[in-house]
Order: C-alpha cells, then structure tokens, then sequence
C-alpha cells in the first residue's frame, strides 16, 4: 500500500508540476490581459511530464509481467487511455469553439486552439498528429507517446520473454545516446529525415525515460540505469534552455514554496492532497490546459492573475473528477472485451508473454 501511495503522490507532484507551468508561464501574462506576473512562475513543464514518464516504464513493466499475452496487454493499455480521451478530447474541441481561449500567433510559444475543425477532432481521436493532423490540445503530444511506447516495449516482450526490460532499456540507451550525439555534432537541417525517424517513430528522446522506470521496477541498478539517468538530464537541461523566459531566481522561489506545500501536505495531511492530485491526474492532464487558461483569462479582470490561477484549477479539478467518475473506469471492461475480440481477429492473442520461467 506505501509503494501504491507513492506512486500516486509522485503522480501527484508530477501533474502539478506540469499546471504549474501552463498555468504561469504558458502563454505570456500580458496576453492572459494581467497586468503583472504571477508571484510564483515555473518555466519547464516537461519536467511533469518526464516524471510521468518515468511512472510509465515502472507501471507497464509490472503490467506486461501479469499480462498472459501480447492482445491482452495492448487491450489492457488502450482501454486505460482511450474512453476518457475521447470525452476529453470532444469537450475541449466543443469548448473551444464557443468560448475565448488565449491566443499566441508566433514564436517559440505560439498557441492557437480556436481554428481546429472537425478533421482535426477525429485526426486526434485516433492519434494521426503524425499524418499532419493538428491537436485539440498540444499536450495531447505525450499520450502518442505513451501509445508508442506501449507498442515497442510490447515488441520486446514478445522477442525476448522474461528479459524484455533488459534488452529495451539498452535499446533506449543506443536511441537516446545517437539522438544527443546528432543534436550535439549536426544542425538540425543536415539530419531532418533522421530527426523525424528518431523524434516521431522512435521516440528517442523520450526512451531514457520509460527506461529508468523499467530498471527501477526490475531493480537493475547498474551502469544503464546510471547512462539513463545522464541522457535524461541532457534532455531536460536542453529544454529548459529552450524557454526564453527562464529565470533561476523564480525557478528557486518557485521550487521552495513547492518543497513547503510537499512537506504540509504530508505531515499535516498524510499525503492526501497530492494522493488526491495523482488519482485524478489524467483526467487532469486531459482537461486542464484549454480549459484552464481560458478561465484565468475570464478571472484575471476580477480577482487578479493569482487569485485567477487557483480558481481555474478548483473548477478544472471539479470536472476532471466529475469526467473520471463518469467514463474513466465505467467502459474498460467492456473496452477490453471489445479489442481483445479484435486483436484475436489479427492472432496478436497468439503471441504469448510467456515471462517467468517454468518450475
């Protein structure tokens, strides 16, 4: 029960992490219609996402191990990710269409959400960013991710049985080391059809990632787990540069009322706030930033930017758990039904996950 509460808390953390950005430095205060900055600004969301991640390859190690095959894992998967998606998806599409949402034409944060059309609702029902499909919602980006990754280290578990996480965590480790060895040495122009091979269908910059929790469930703490861990912090120091608004300054003040609220939350509270946080973080995750940002826009002229930020959380959380409770876990089962019946069509139910060895 400790390991299960943890991992929700750090679910928790992570999520808060990743509103914590959109929220303050997504889209520049000026054009929310405030005019001064937030107290309290965090300039590199991926960090969140990074660490959900991480939460990832720990979770779908131990999930492939209880799987009896290679359908009943992707219909496990799928059916996790898919019904709460498409609600999302559908309401975000819906609520951008009639009502204002920030508006950021160019540059390295340019966001625009109004100009979606039908197309690009159905392209991102089924994941197609990939044929030129636009997103709802930008953060959607990870859930392809996730998606991609379910299929690769599905791959591995067939191959190689039950020393699939060793293999793919030297998979990740050769991806991540030839992606920052090109990022390094090359111009991004010299190398676009590598970069589009590497970035979209390997998802190598990710992989160290979905690594590190692969190693930390199968406790292989050696000299990849330790090679993961340098190639993702070269990641993330690479994209926090990328944010010109970055300041240290508010990164430490930012950081410090984070460790506080960590600390009352769990001496105070038993860790319930951020367990709370964690259950609902995808439906969070989903709902949040569209949502969210329009509402501070609505408030800021009210209650000012801070006063405006918590408000919309309040209410996002609301209907995220209000969205979790009516779809998240209500059509799984019948889901899964759904796509093992067809994935047995494809004999994928044939594929055996065969992972511990016979007594």
């Amino acid at each position: 029960m400790k390991k299960i509460a943890f991992i929700e808390q750090l679910r928790g953390v992570a999520l808060l992490l990743v509103l914590a950005y959109h929220y303050t430095d997504r889209i520049p205060y000026s054009i929310m219609g405030s005019p001064e900055a937030p107290s309290l600004m965090f300039y590199t969301g991926k960090i969140g996402v990074y660490l959900f991640f991480i939460i990832s390859g720990y979770l779908i190690a131990k999930t492939i191990e209880s799987s009896s095959n290679l359908a009943e894992f992707y219909a496990k998967r799928l059916s996790r990710i898919w019904p709460l998606f498409l609600l999302a998806n559908l309401v975000v599409f819906l609520y951008a269409q009639y009502f204002i949402t920030p508006v950021v034409p160019d540059g390295v944060k340019d966001f625009d959400v109004s100009g979606r059309t039908w197309l690009d609702l159905i392209g991102t029902s089924f994941f197609l960013e990939d044929l030129g499909f636009q997103w709802v919602d930008g953060v959607y980006w990870s859930i392809l991710v996730e998606l991609k990754y379910y299929f690769y280290v599905g791959i591995f578990a067939a191959l190689f049985k039950k020393n699939f996480a060793k293999y793919f965590i030297l998979f990740s480790l050769s991806m991540g080391i030839l992606d920052l060895f090109i990022a390094a040495f090359f111009h991004a122009e010299e190398y676009r059809i590598l970069n589009k091979i590497l970035h979209g269908l390997l998802i190598a910059q990710y992989l160290p990632y979905f690594a590190i929790g692969m190693a930390l469930y199968k406790k292989y703490y050696d000299l990849p787990l330790l090679v993961c861990c340098l190639l993702a912090t070269c990641q993330l120091i690479f994209v926090a540069s990328y944010n010109p608004d970055f300041d240290m300054n508010m990164t430490l003040k930012f950081g410090v009322a984070f460790c506080v609220f960590v600390a009352i939350d769990h001496y105070l509270f038993k860790g319930r706030v951020l367990n709370i946080v964690g259950h609902y973080s995808y439906s969070l995750y989903l709902f949040h930033q569209v949502i969210g940002l329009s509402l501070i826009m609505y408030f800021i002229p009210f209650v000012g930017i801070n006063l405006a930020i918590l408000l919309a959380f309040v209410i996002v959380f609301a209907f995220s758990a209000l969205a979790s409770w009516l779809v998240e876990w209500r059509y799984r089962r019948a889901l899964t039904t759904f796509m093992l019946n067809a994935f047995s069509k494809l004999k994928i139910n044939k594929i055996e996950l065969k992972l511990e060895e016979k007594a």
